[in-house]
């Protein structure tokens, strides 16, 4: 396990900061591998190198990377604080910061994204919305094929809470996810398991849901103690509060394990009262770590010295010992499938009016063995005789009873067990893919029509001369099916 630790805020001001990395191999007894730096707000680890991120003397961010703990990088420094780090299933790092060159009360988020936790480049940065001050980014995590974070702003003095943005083309851009249809609560860009949460905060993902906890929001003159609320969700959409969660701690950091959650936590209430008012202050670090199975019953591992703004989990043989996943991705087109490189430049070209030996040979090595198949036949009047050819979630469709003879083919993803876990294998030019909203397909694909007056069917409109092809299939609001080449009218 790896904690980060901090004194100072996470703004841009020139202020004197100090914090450290500490690791431990049992949650309970802990060392000290990084003393008296910068103050270090986040840490991720994965694939056996762990990133910490925070901010220095004078203001900027600053980016640590170890792979063991115990020894760490000289820090790399970009231009904008950071506050927190996750990395994705295709190697991909993200952290999140304000930016420095805006005022307090107006607020930008930036997003910088790397490869190997040394060289940052900036592919994101957004405003507060109109109406909106104080935007700043709380967590970042990445799940179910998609990037969210949380962001906190306020709309008054008392209307103050968070909101979720989601990327699904590594950072970046970024869409503000759709709320519950009847919120509770004063801001309705906050979903119902959310409700009251406020800075600070952790995200996390366990592989099967996203997980959110922090320190419920204070009203200012509140004598209230500080208290934890947070949520659950599958989807990032749709979010179940966890009622009476986190017995006697408040979290405001979160990560999975592999078979437990891990946080640290706020302050105790006598802790976190103000000298001056007596009134409790969210937003001051705690000093514990914990242990929990449900994300309601809490252990306590230990109390450290020092404010714990993160926590991480490091398995430094995973690096090497870990098979490399396959290389490239999927972009479908109106006339032809591709085979992207790891950088997203196009590596190969299926085209559909050709036969489909070398696609099915491109997505054998890509995705192993095909799972099955399948030939169906035709109505011989409007379906023509078909054979499927299948990996988990995605489907080649070819003309006859033998692939071998076949002179075309058309190609369909759905959501299965495989797509749940990495619906991003498969995605259109724009960026769509399963799990996006209904509203990051009007952002991505402007202008694309409707097939069906309930919009369960969008044709998507790739280029400005109005080509057209890809269908793109939505359930409650949702990308639950892609597919190409797709005829707009029935054949009868």
């Amino acid at each position: 396990m790896l904690v980060v630790t901090g004194a100072g805020e996470p703004d841009r001001s020139a202020v004197p900061r100090s914090g450290s990395v500490r690791f431990s191999a049992d949650g309970r007894s802990w060392q000290e591998a990084v003393a008296g730096g910068s103050a270090l707000l986040g840490v991720a680890a994965s694939d056996g190198l762990a990133v910490a991120v925070g901010v220095d003397g004078a203001g900027h961010g600053t980016v640590l990377t170890s792979r063991n703990g115990r020894r760490w990088s000289d820090p790399v420094t970009v231009p904008d604080p950071l506050v927190d780090v996750a990395h994705g299933p295709d190697g991909t790092w993200l952290a999140v910061g304000r930016a420095r060159d805006v005022d307090d009360f107006g607020g930008a988020v930036v997003v910088y994204r790397s490869s190997d936790g040394k060289a940052w480049e900036q592919v994101n940065r957004h405003e507060a919305v109109a109406g909106r001050y104080d935007h700043r980014p709380l967590a970042v995590a990445h799940g179910g094929g998609r990037w969210l974070m949380l962001v906190h702003d306020c709309a008054g003095a008392s209307l103050c809470g968070v909101h979720l943005v989601s990327s699904i083309d590594r950072g970046v851009s970024w869409t503000e996810m759709p709320t519950d249809d009847h919120p509770e609560g004063r801001d309705a860009s906050v979903p119902n398991g959310l409700i009251g949460l406020a800075r600070p905060a952790g995200l996390a993902h366990d592989g099967h849901r996203f997980a959110a906890l922090g320190v419920r929001e204070v009203r200012p003159g509140s004598n209230a103690a500080p208290a934890a609320v947070g949520g659950v969700s599958t989807d990032g959409v749709a979010w179940e509060r966890l009622s009476g969660a986190v017995d006697g701690a408040v979290p405001t950091a979160l990560t999975w394990s592999g078979d437990a959650w891990l946080a640290v936590d706020g302050p105790p209430a006598a802790a976190a009262a103000s000298a001056d008012t007596g009134t409790a202050t969210p937003g001051v670090a705690g000093r514990g770590v914990w242990s929990s199975a449900d994300l309601r019953s809490w252990t306590r591992l230990a109390a450290l010295d020092a404010p714990v703004r993160d926590i991480a989990v490091l398995d430094p043989a995973r690096g090497a010992t870990k098979a490399p996943a396959p290389a490239g991705s999927l972009q479908v087109r109106p006339q032809a499938l591709e085979l992207l490189a790891e950088d997203r430049t196009v590596r190969d070209t299926f085209r559909y009016d050709a036969g489909p030996a070398r696609a099915i040979a491109a997505l054998t090595a890509l995705l192993g063995e095909p799972t099955g198949s399948t030939f169906q036949p035709g109505d011989q009047i409007c379906t023509p005789d078909r054979t499927e050819v299948r990996w988990d979630g995605i489907t080649l469709v070819v003309p006859g009873r033998d692939p071998a003879a076949a002179t075309s083919f058309g190609v369909r993803q759905e959501v299965s067990r495989a797509t749940e876990q990495d619906p991003a294998r498969l995605r259109t030019v724009q960026g769509i893919a399963l799990g996006s909203t209904r509203e990051q397909v009007g952002t991505l694909a402007p202008g694309s029509p409707g097939a069906r007056s309930d919009d369960r069917e969008v044709v998507l409109t790739e280029s400005p001369d109005g080509e057209q092809g890809v269908l793109v299939q939505l359930t409650a609001r949702r990308v639950t099916g892609i597919a190409a080449p797709e005829p707009l009218v029935d054949t009868c």
